[in-house]
């Protein structure tokens, strides 16, 4: 399971109004698996084993685009021979605070990084911390939604194949 996001982190791009517009010349839309390689975070955040996504990736010059389904656009690089890097970081409210506790607030960075020549090929390393200040004690267990520790990290190997070149 992926915290669901709060707000949109800077390099994270929303064009409303214009959905088939994406800047950049189209590199390729690939479907990818994901699959688990390590955790920390516990098994009742990682969610599957493997889970399967198409990803859009497009480039200008040396800035690369990675357009998901859902429209949201990550800037990052990409070179001539596909080399890819995409790096968003983000502050996610998890849970209001209260005159009895602080609210829970954790950093997240996600880091997406690989080659897309033809095939499709990367790793996906996501480091999830609370942030200084919150109390996210509630947020700790062995129960499922629950992390075994804090911080704590998620790697996944990415494979596919282009969809449309």
């Amino acid at each position: 399971m992926r915290l669901s996001l709060a707000v949109l982190a800077p390099g994270a791009l929303v064009l409303v109004g214009c959905p088939s517009e994406y800047p950049g010349e189209p590199v390729g839309t690939y479907s990818v698996t994901a699959s688990l390689d390590e955790s920390t975070c516990g098994p009742g955040v990682e969610g599957p084993e493997a889970r399967d996504f198409e990803v859009e990736l497009r480039r200008d010059g040396e800035v690369g685009y990675w357009i998901r389904p859902d429209g949201v656009l990550w800037m990052g690089t990409i070179d001539d021979q596909g080399t890819y890097r995409f790096r968003i970081e983000q502050t996610i409210q998890v849970r209001a605070g209260n005159e009895q506790v602080a609210p829970c607030v954790m950093e997240q960075v996600d880091e997406i990084s690989g080659a897309a020549a033809g095939s499709f090929s990367g790793t996906e390393a996501l480091a999830i911390a609370a942030s200084a200040g919150a109390d996210c004690a509630d947020q700790m267990g062995i129960t499922s939604g629950k992390f075994l520790d804090l911080p704590c990290q998620m790697r996944w190997d990415l494979e596919g194949d282009v969809k449309e070149p």
